[in-house]
């Protein structure tokens, strides 16, 4: 669906749901998929450029390392920002296992990102993001440690209170 402030589109959606969206829009989508390290990544056609960042569903970064997850990183964050930078204005699609807390928060953030970059106050930017990641996925509940990590790459301290 189209982004209005920035005039790209977005989608949201779980792995079990890749295959059909590829057969609905073969040669549309960009993918960020947002999995644990031990998920096999679908080789379903139909997609332009892809990029898999590795990261657990988690809340708690030291439990996390405890028990062998993969927290949210910075620099993962970063790689998806580099990725949507080098397809500007390109559609893009990011999805998790379930399509409902990483992939929403990694949408959420390249939505802020986008509007950011074409001059809009952070407010803005979580006022309307927000709005529109809960039209195209109802269901969003954005992993909290991705969206910090997220928001301090986008915003100063200031910007963020």
């Amino acid at each position: 669906m189209l982004f209005p402030c920035t005039q790209r589109h977005y989608a949201v959606c779980s792995l079990r749901e890749l295959p059909q969206i590829a057969k609905r829009d073969p040669g549309f989508w960009n993918v960020v998929s947002v999995l644990e390290n031990d998920v096999p990544t679908i080789s379903e056609g139909g997609f332009l450029r892809r990029l898999r960042v590795a990261c657990d569903d988690v809340d708690d970064v030291e439990a996390a390392l405890v028990n062998g997850q993969e927290p949210p990183r910075p620099q993962s964050i970063e790689a998806v920002f580099r990725f949507a930078d080098e397809m500007f204005g390109e559609p893009l699609l990011v999805h998790c296992m379930y399509g409902q807390s990483r992939s929403t928060a990694m949408a959420l953030l390249l939505m802020m990102r986008d509007m950011k970059l074409d001059g809009f106050s952070a407010t803005d930017c979580a006022l309307e993001s927000r709005s529109f990641l809960l039209t195209i996925r109802p269901q969003a509940k954005p992993n909290g440690l991705i969206l910090d990590a997220g928001l301090c790459l986008l915003f100063d301290e200031k910007e963020r209170a």
